[in-house]
């Protein structure tokens, strides 16, 4: 068992996820799980460089509302598997946008 460097605990959640990655262009994703700080998402047979610059755009659902959400994430790895398809940890770099964080804190606390 390896060391956990997440710093808040990750929620599953079964999100669609719109990511921009500039040499590939927008490439539909799922977000399997979810924190404060950054997510795992699916991208298909679509494979992301280590350390790539994203934007990730999703909606949540926080007390019957839809919020649409875009920020940008580094990805910090990947694993590709042939029964789950390629999986990406992302960090988000603007986790400190306050707005971001105090919804996501609300949905993960809903989802518990």
């Amino acid at each position: 068992m390896g060391l956990e460097h997440r710093w808040h605990q990750r929620k599953p959640v079964q999100v669609q996820a719109i990511i921009l990655h500039r040499p590939l262009g927008l490439l539909r994703g799922k977000v399997l799980n979810l924190s404060v700080d950054g997510a795992l998402i699916d991208t298909g047979c679509i494979t992301l460089p280590p350390q790539a610059l994203v934007d990730i755009t999703f909606a949540i659902g926080i007390h019957g509302k839809q919020r649409l959400y875009q920020t940008e994430a580094l990805v910090v790895h990947h694993s590709d598997n042939r029964l789950t398809g390629n999986r990406h940890g992302l960090l988000f770099k603007d986790f400190a946008l306050e707005d971001l964080r105090s919804a996501m804190r609300i949905f993960i606390d809903a989802a518990a």
